[in-house]
């Protein structure tokens, strides 16, 4: 999960740095989404994973604060392409907000897009790593509640498994 928020980073960074011609950057910024898809699928198990007590608790809290900065950061974008001098889009068609006075202040999103995506795998790291309800999550305890349907009722109720 985190070289799946590390990838929509690299990609945003790739489109700042390089400035890709359009074809390149549009392909470099679908990868970072598929990414994130990724990461999103990744996420929604986290909580029954780490505390299947509280996951419903944990899941709200989580999708609470996930949901904060997709409000926010339309807002914050326009504020900025507004600083930067961005004209406003005239095209009704695209609602594209480009040209030359807009560059500086859309690099400036994709860097913020990118540190956010990187804090975010920070974050998670970080929270694999505290020891949660009933402890850490191992590989031995995934394995056993997994296979504890499959098993015969006796191995299943010693603990034991066949190999």
């Amino acid at each position: 999960m985190t070289v799946c928020s590390a990838l929509p980073a690299a990609a945003c960074l790739a489109v700042v740095s390089m400035g890709p011609p359009p074809v390149v950057a549009v392909i470099l910024l679908c990868l970072a989404l598929a990414s994130i898809g990724a990461v999103v699928a990744g996420a929604l198990l986290v909580a029954a994973d780490l505390i299947p007590e509280y996951a419903g608790v944990a899941m709200g809290i989580s999708n609470t604060l996930g949901t904060i900065p997709g409000v926010l950061a339309p807002m914050l974008a326009g504020d900025l392409l507004d600083r930067g001098g961005c004209p406003p889009a005239t095209d009704d068609t695209t609602g594209a907000r480009a040209g030359p006075a807009c560059i500086d202040a859309w690099r400036t999103i994709f860097i913020i897009t990118a540190s956010m995506a990187v804090a975010g795998a920070l974050v998670f790291e970080g929270m694999m790593r505290v020891k949660w309800g009933g402890g850490f999550i191992s590989y031995r305890r995934t394995r056993d509640t997994m296979l504890r349907p499959l098993m015969p009722a006796r191995q299943a109720e010693a603990g034991q498994h066949s190999p």
